[in-house]
């Protein structure tokens, strides 16, 4: 039987749609979560230019929720840094999933020396922007508290 639980761990209706779509039609049987070896996937969505599936997917969004409630809801980044409390709202891949597919969906690493760290670290929009200067959406030219480096400002 579909159990409210299985019902509220969906994210959007869509999902809840074609979950009941297929119990009605299939049977309670036939009826499963589809889930993706992202390790395998996301070269090939990088080179499609699609990643974008992987973070519109069930499993990180599931995932994002996850590790925002575990902390709060806090920025790390504000909290060690700036010694204040800010909303996160962003997951930030710590080592990028470019780089490290098999970290895709994992909410720590080991280094080399064996230490763990945080992969999956919540952030607000501002600290994002701040650890993705690639994407040019960075400060550019200004400080975290708004003021610029130099004394141009036309």
């Amino acid at each position: 039987m579909l159990s409210w639980s299985c019902i509220k761990k969906l994210q959007s209706s869509k999902e809840l749609m074609k979950l009941l779509f297929d119990f009605i039609l299939k049977g309670e049987n036939a009826v499963a979560i589809k889930h993706h070896d992202w390790q395998k996937e996301i070269p090939q969505l990088i080179e499609e230019g699609k990643i974008y599936r992987f973070y519109n997917s069930y499993d990180f969004r599931h995932k994002r929720s996850e590790v925002l409630r575990k902390f709060h809801y806090e920025c790390q980044e504000c909290r060690k840094y700036k010694r204040r409390i800010t909303r996160a709202t962003i997951v930030h891949h710590v080592i990028h999933v470019e780089d490290r597919p098999d970290l895709c969906l994992s909410e720590y690493y080991t280094d080399e020396n064996g230490v763990k760290h945080l992969q999956l670290e919540p952030v607000c929009d501002a600290c994002h922007n701040m650890l993705h200067p690639e994407k040019g959406r960075g400060l550019q030219g200004k400080e975290s508290d708004g003021h610029f480096h130099n004394e141009e400002r036309w």
